[in-house]
């Protein structure tokens, strides 16, 4: 029905199980000038799926086929994720979250990583994984959890674990160790 306000209002209740099954279909594109406010979920329903942002759609986060999200911006913004908490409180935030929620935790299972990544001078040009912080699950009996977190950096086209941090120990793996100012050690 149309209000004489121009407001169109579809009394079906079908769920949309497809793109061609749902109380409105249309087989074009669909543009919409104002804000637009959904009650339930949104399917992209194809591989590389992309969610466009911006007036010149600069800032695009794509569907990756059985690899997950990625944000990419054609912007030239130094930043490309920004996350902010207006909380006034005294609680942290804003919180970063990588959780491995598996049904099975075992030792040595990795809980997650942050990758750096840039490209080399070879023919064609190669992605090479500089430095990456990643996370190491040690012990997962209740009562007693232990972890591992570990730094890892390319050296002379290698990758080397500079720093290891365990539940009960920091291993320092360098030549050198560079300290500016006064160091306490004690036991």
């Amino acid at each position: 029905a149309i209000s004489s306000a121009g407001v169109v209002a579809l009394s079906a209740t079908t769920e949309a199980s497809a793109t061609a099954t749902a109380a409105l279909t249309t087989a074009g594109g669909l543009g919409v000038a104002k804000d637009v406010w959904i009650g339930d979920d949104i399917v992209l329903d194809s591989d590389a799926a992309a969610i466009k942002f911006g007036d010149g759609q600069d800032v695009t986060l794509t569907h990756v086929h059985n690899t997950g999200l990625s944000l990419s911006s054609a912007g030239i913004s130094d930043t490309e994720l920004e996350v902010i908490s207006a909380n006034s409180g005294a609680t942290a935030g804003p919180t970063f979250t990588l959780s491995r929620d598996s049904a099975n935790p075992a030792v040595s299972d990795f809980l997650g990583n942050i990758k750096f990544i840039g490209k080399n001078d070879a023919d064609p040009a190669e992605d090479v994984v500089y430095a990456e912080i990643e996370t190491v699950l040690l012990d997962e009996t209740d009562g007693t959890e232990d972890g591992k977190i570990n730094f890892k950096i390319m050296r002379a086209g290698s990758v080397a674990y500079p720093i290891v941090i365990k539940e009960d120990e920091v291993e320092l793996n360098a030549a050198d160790i560079d300290i500016n100012g006064d160091v306490t050690l004690s036991s």
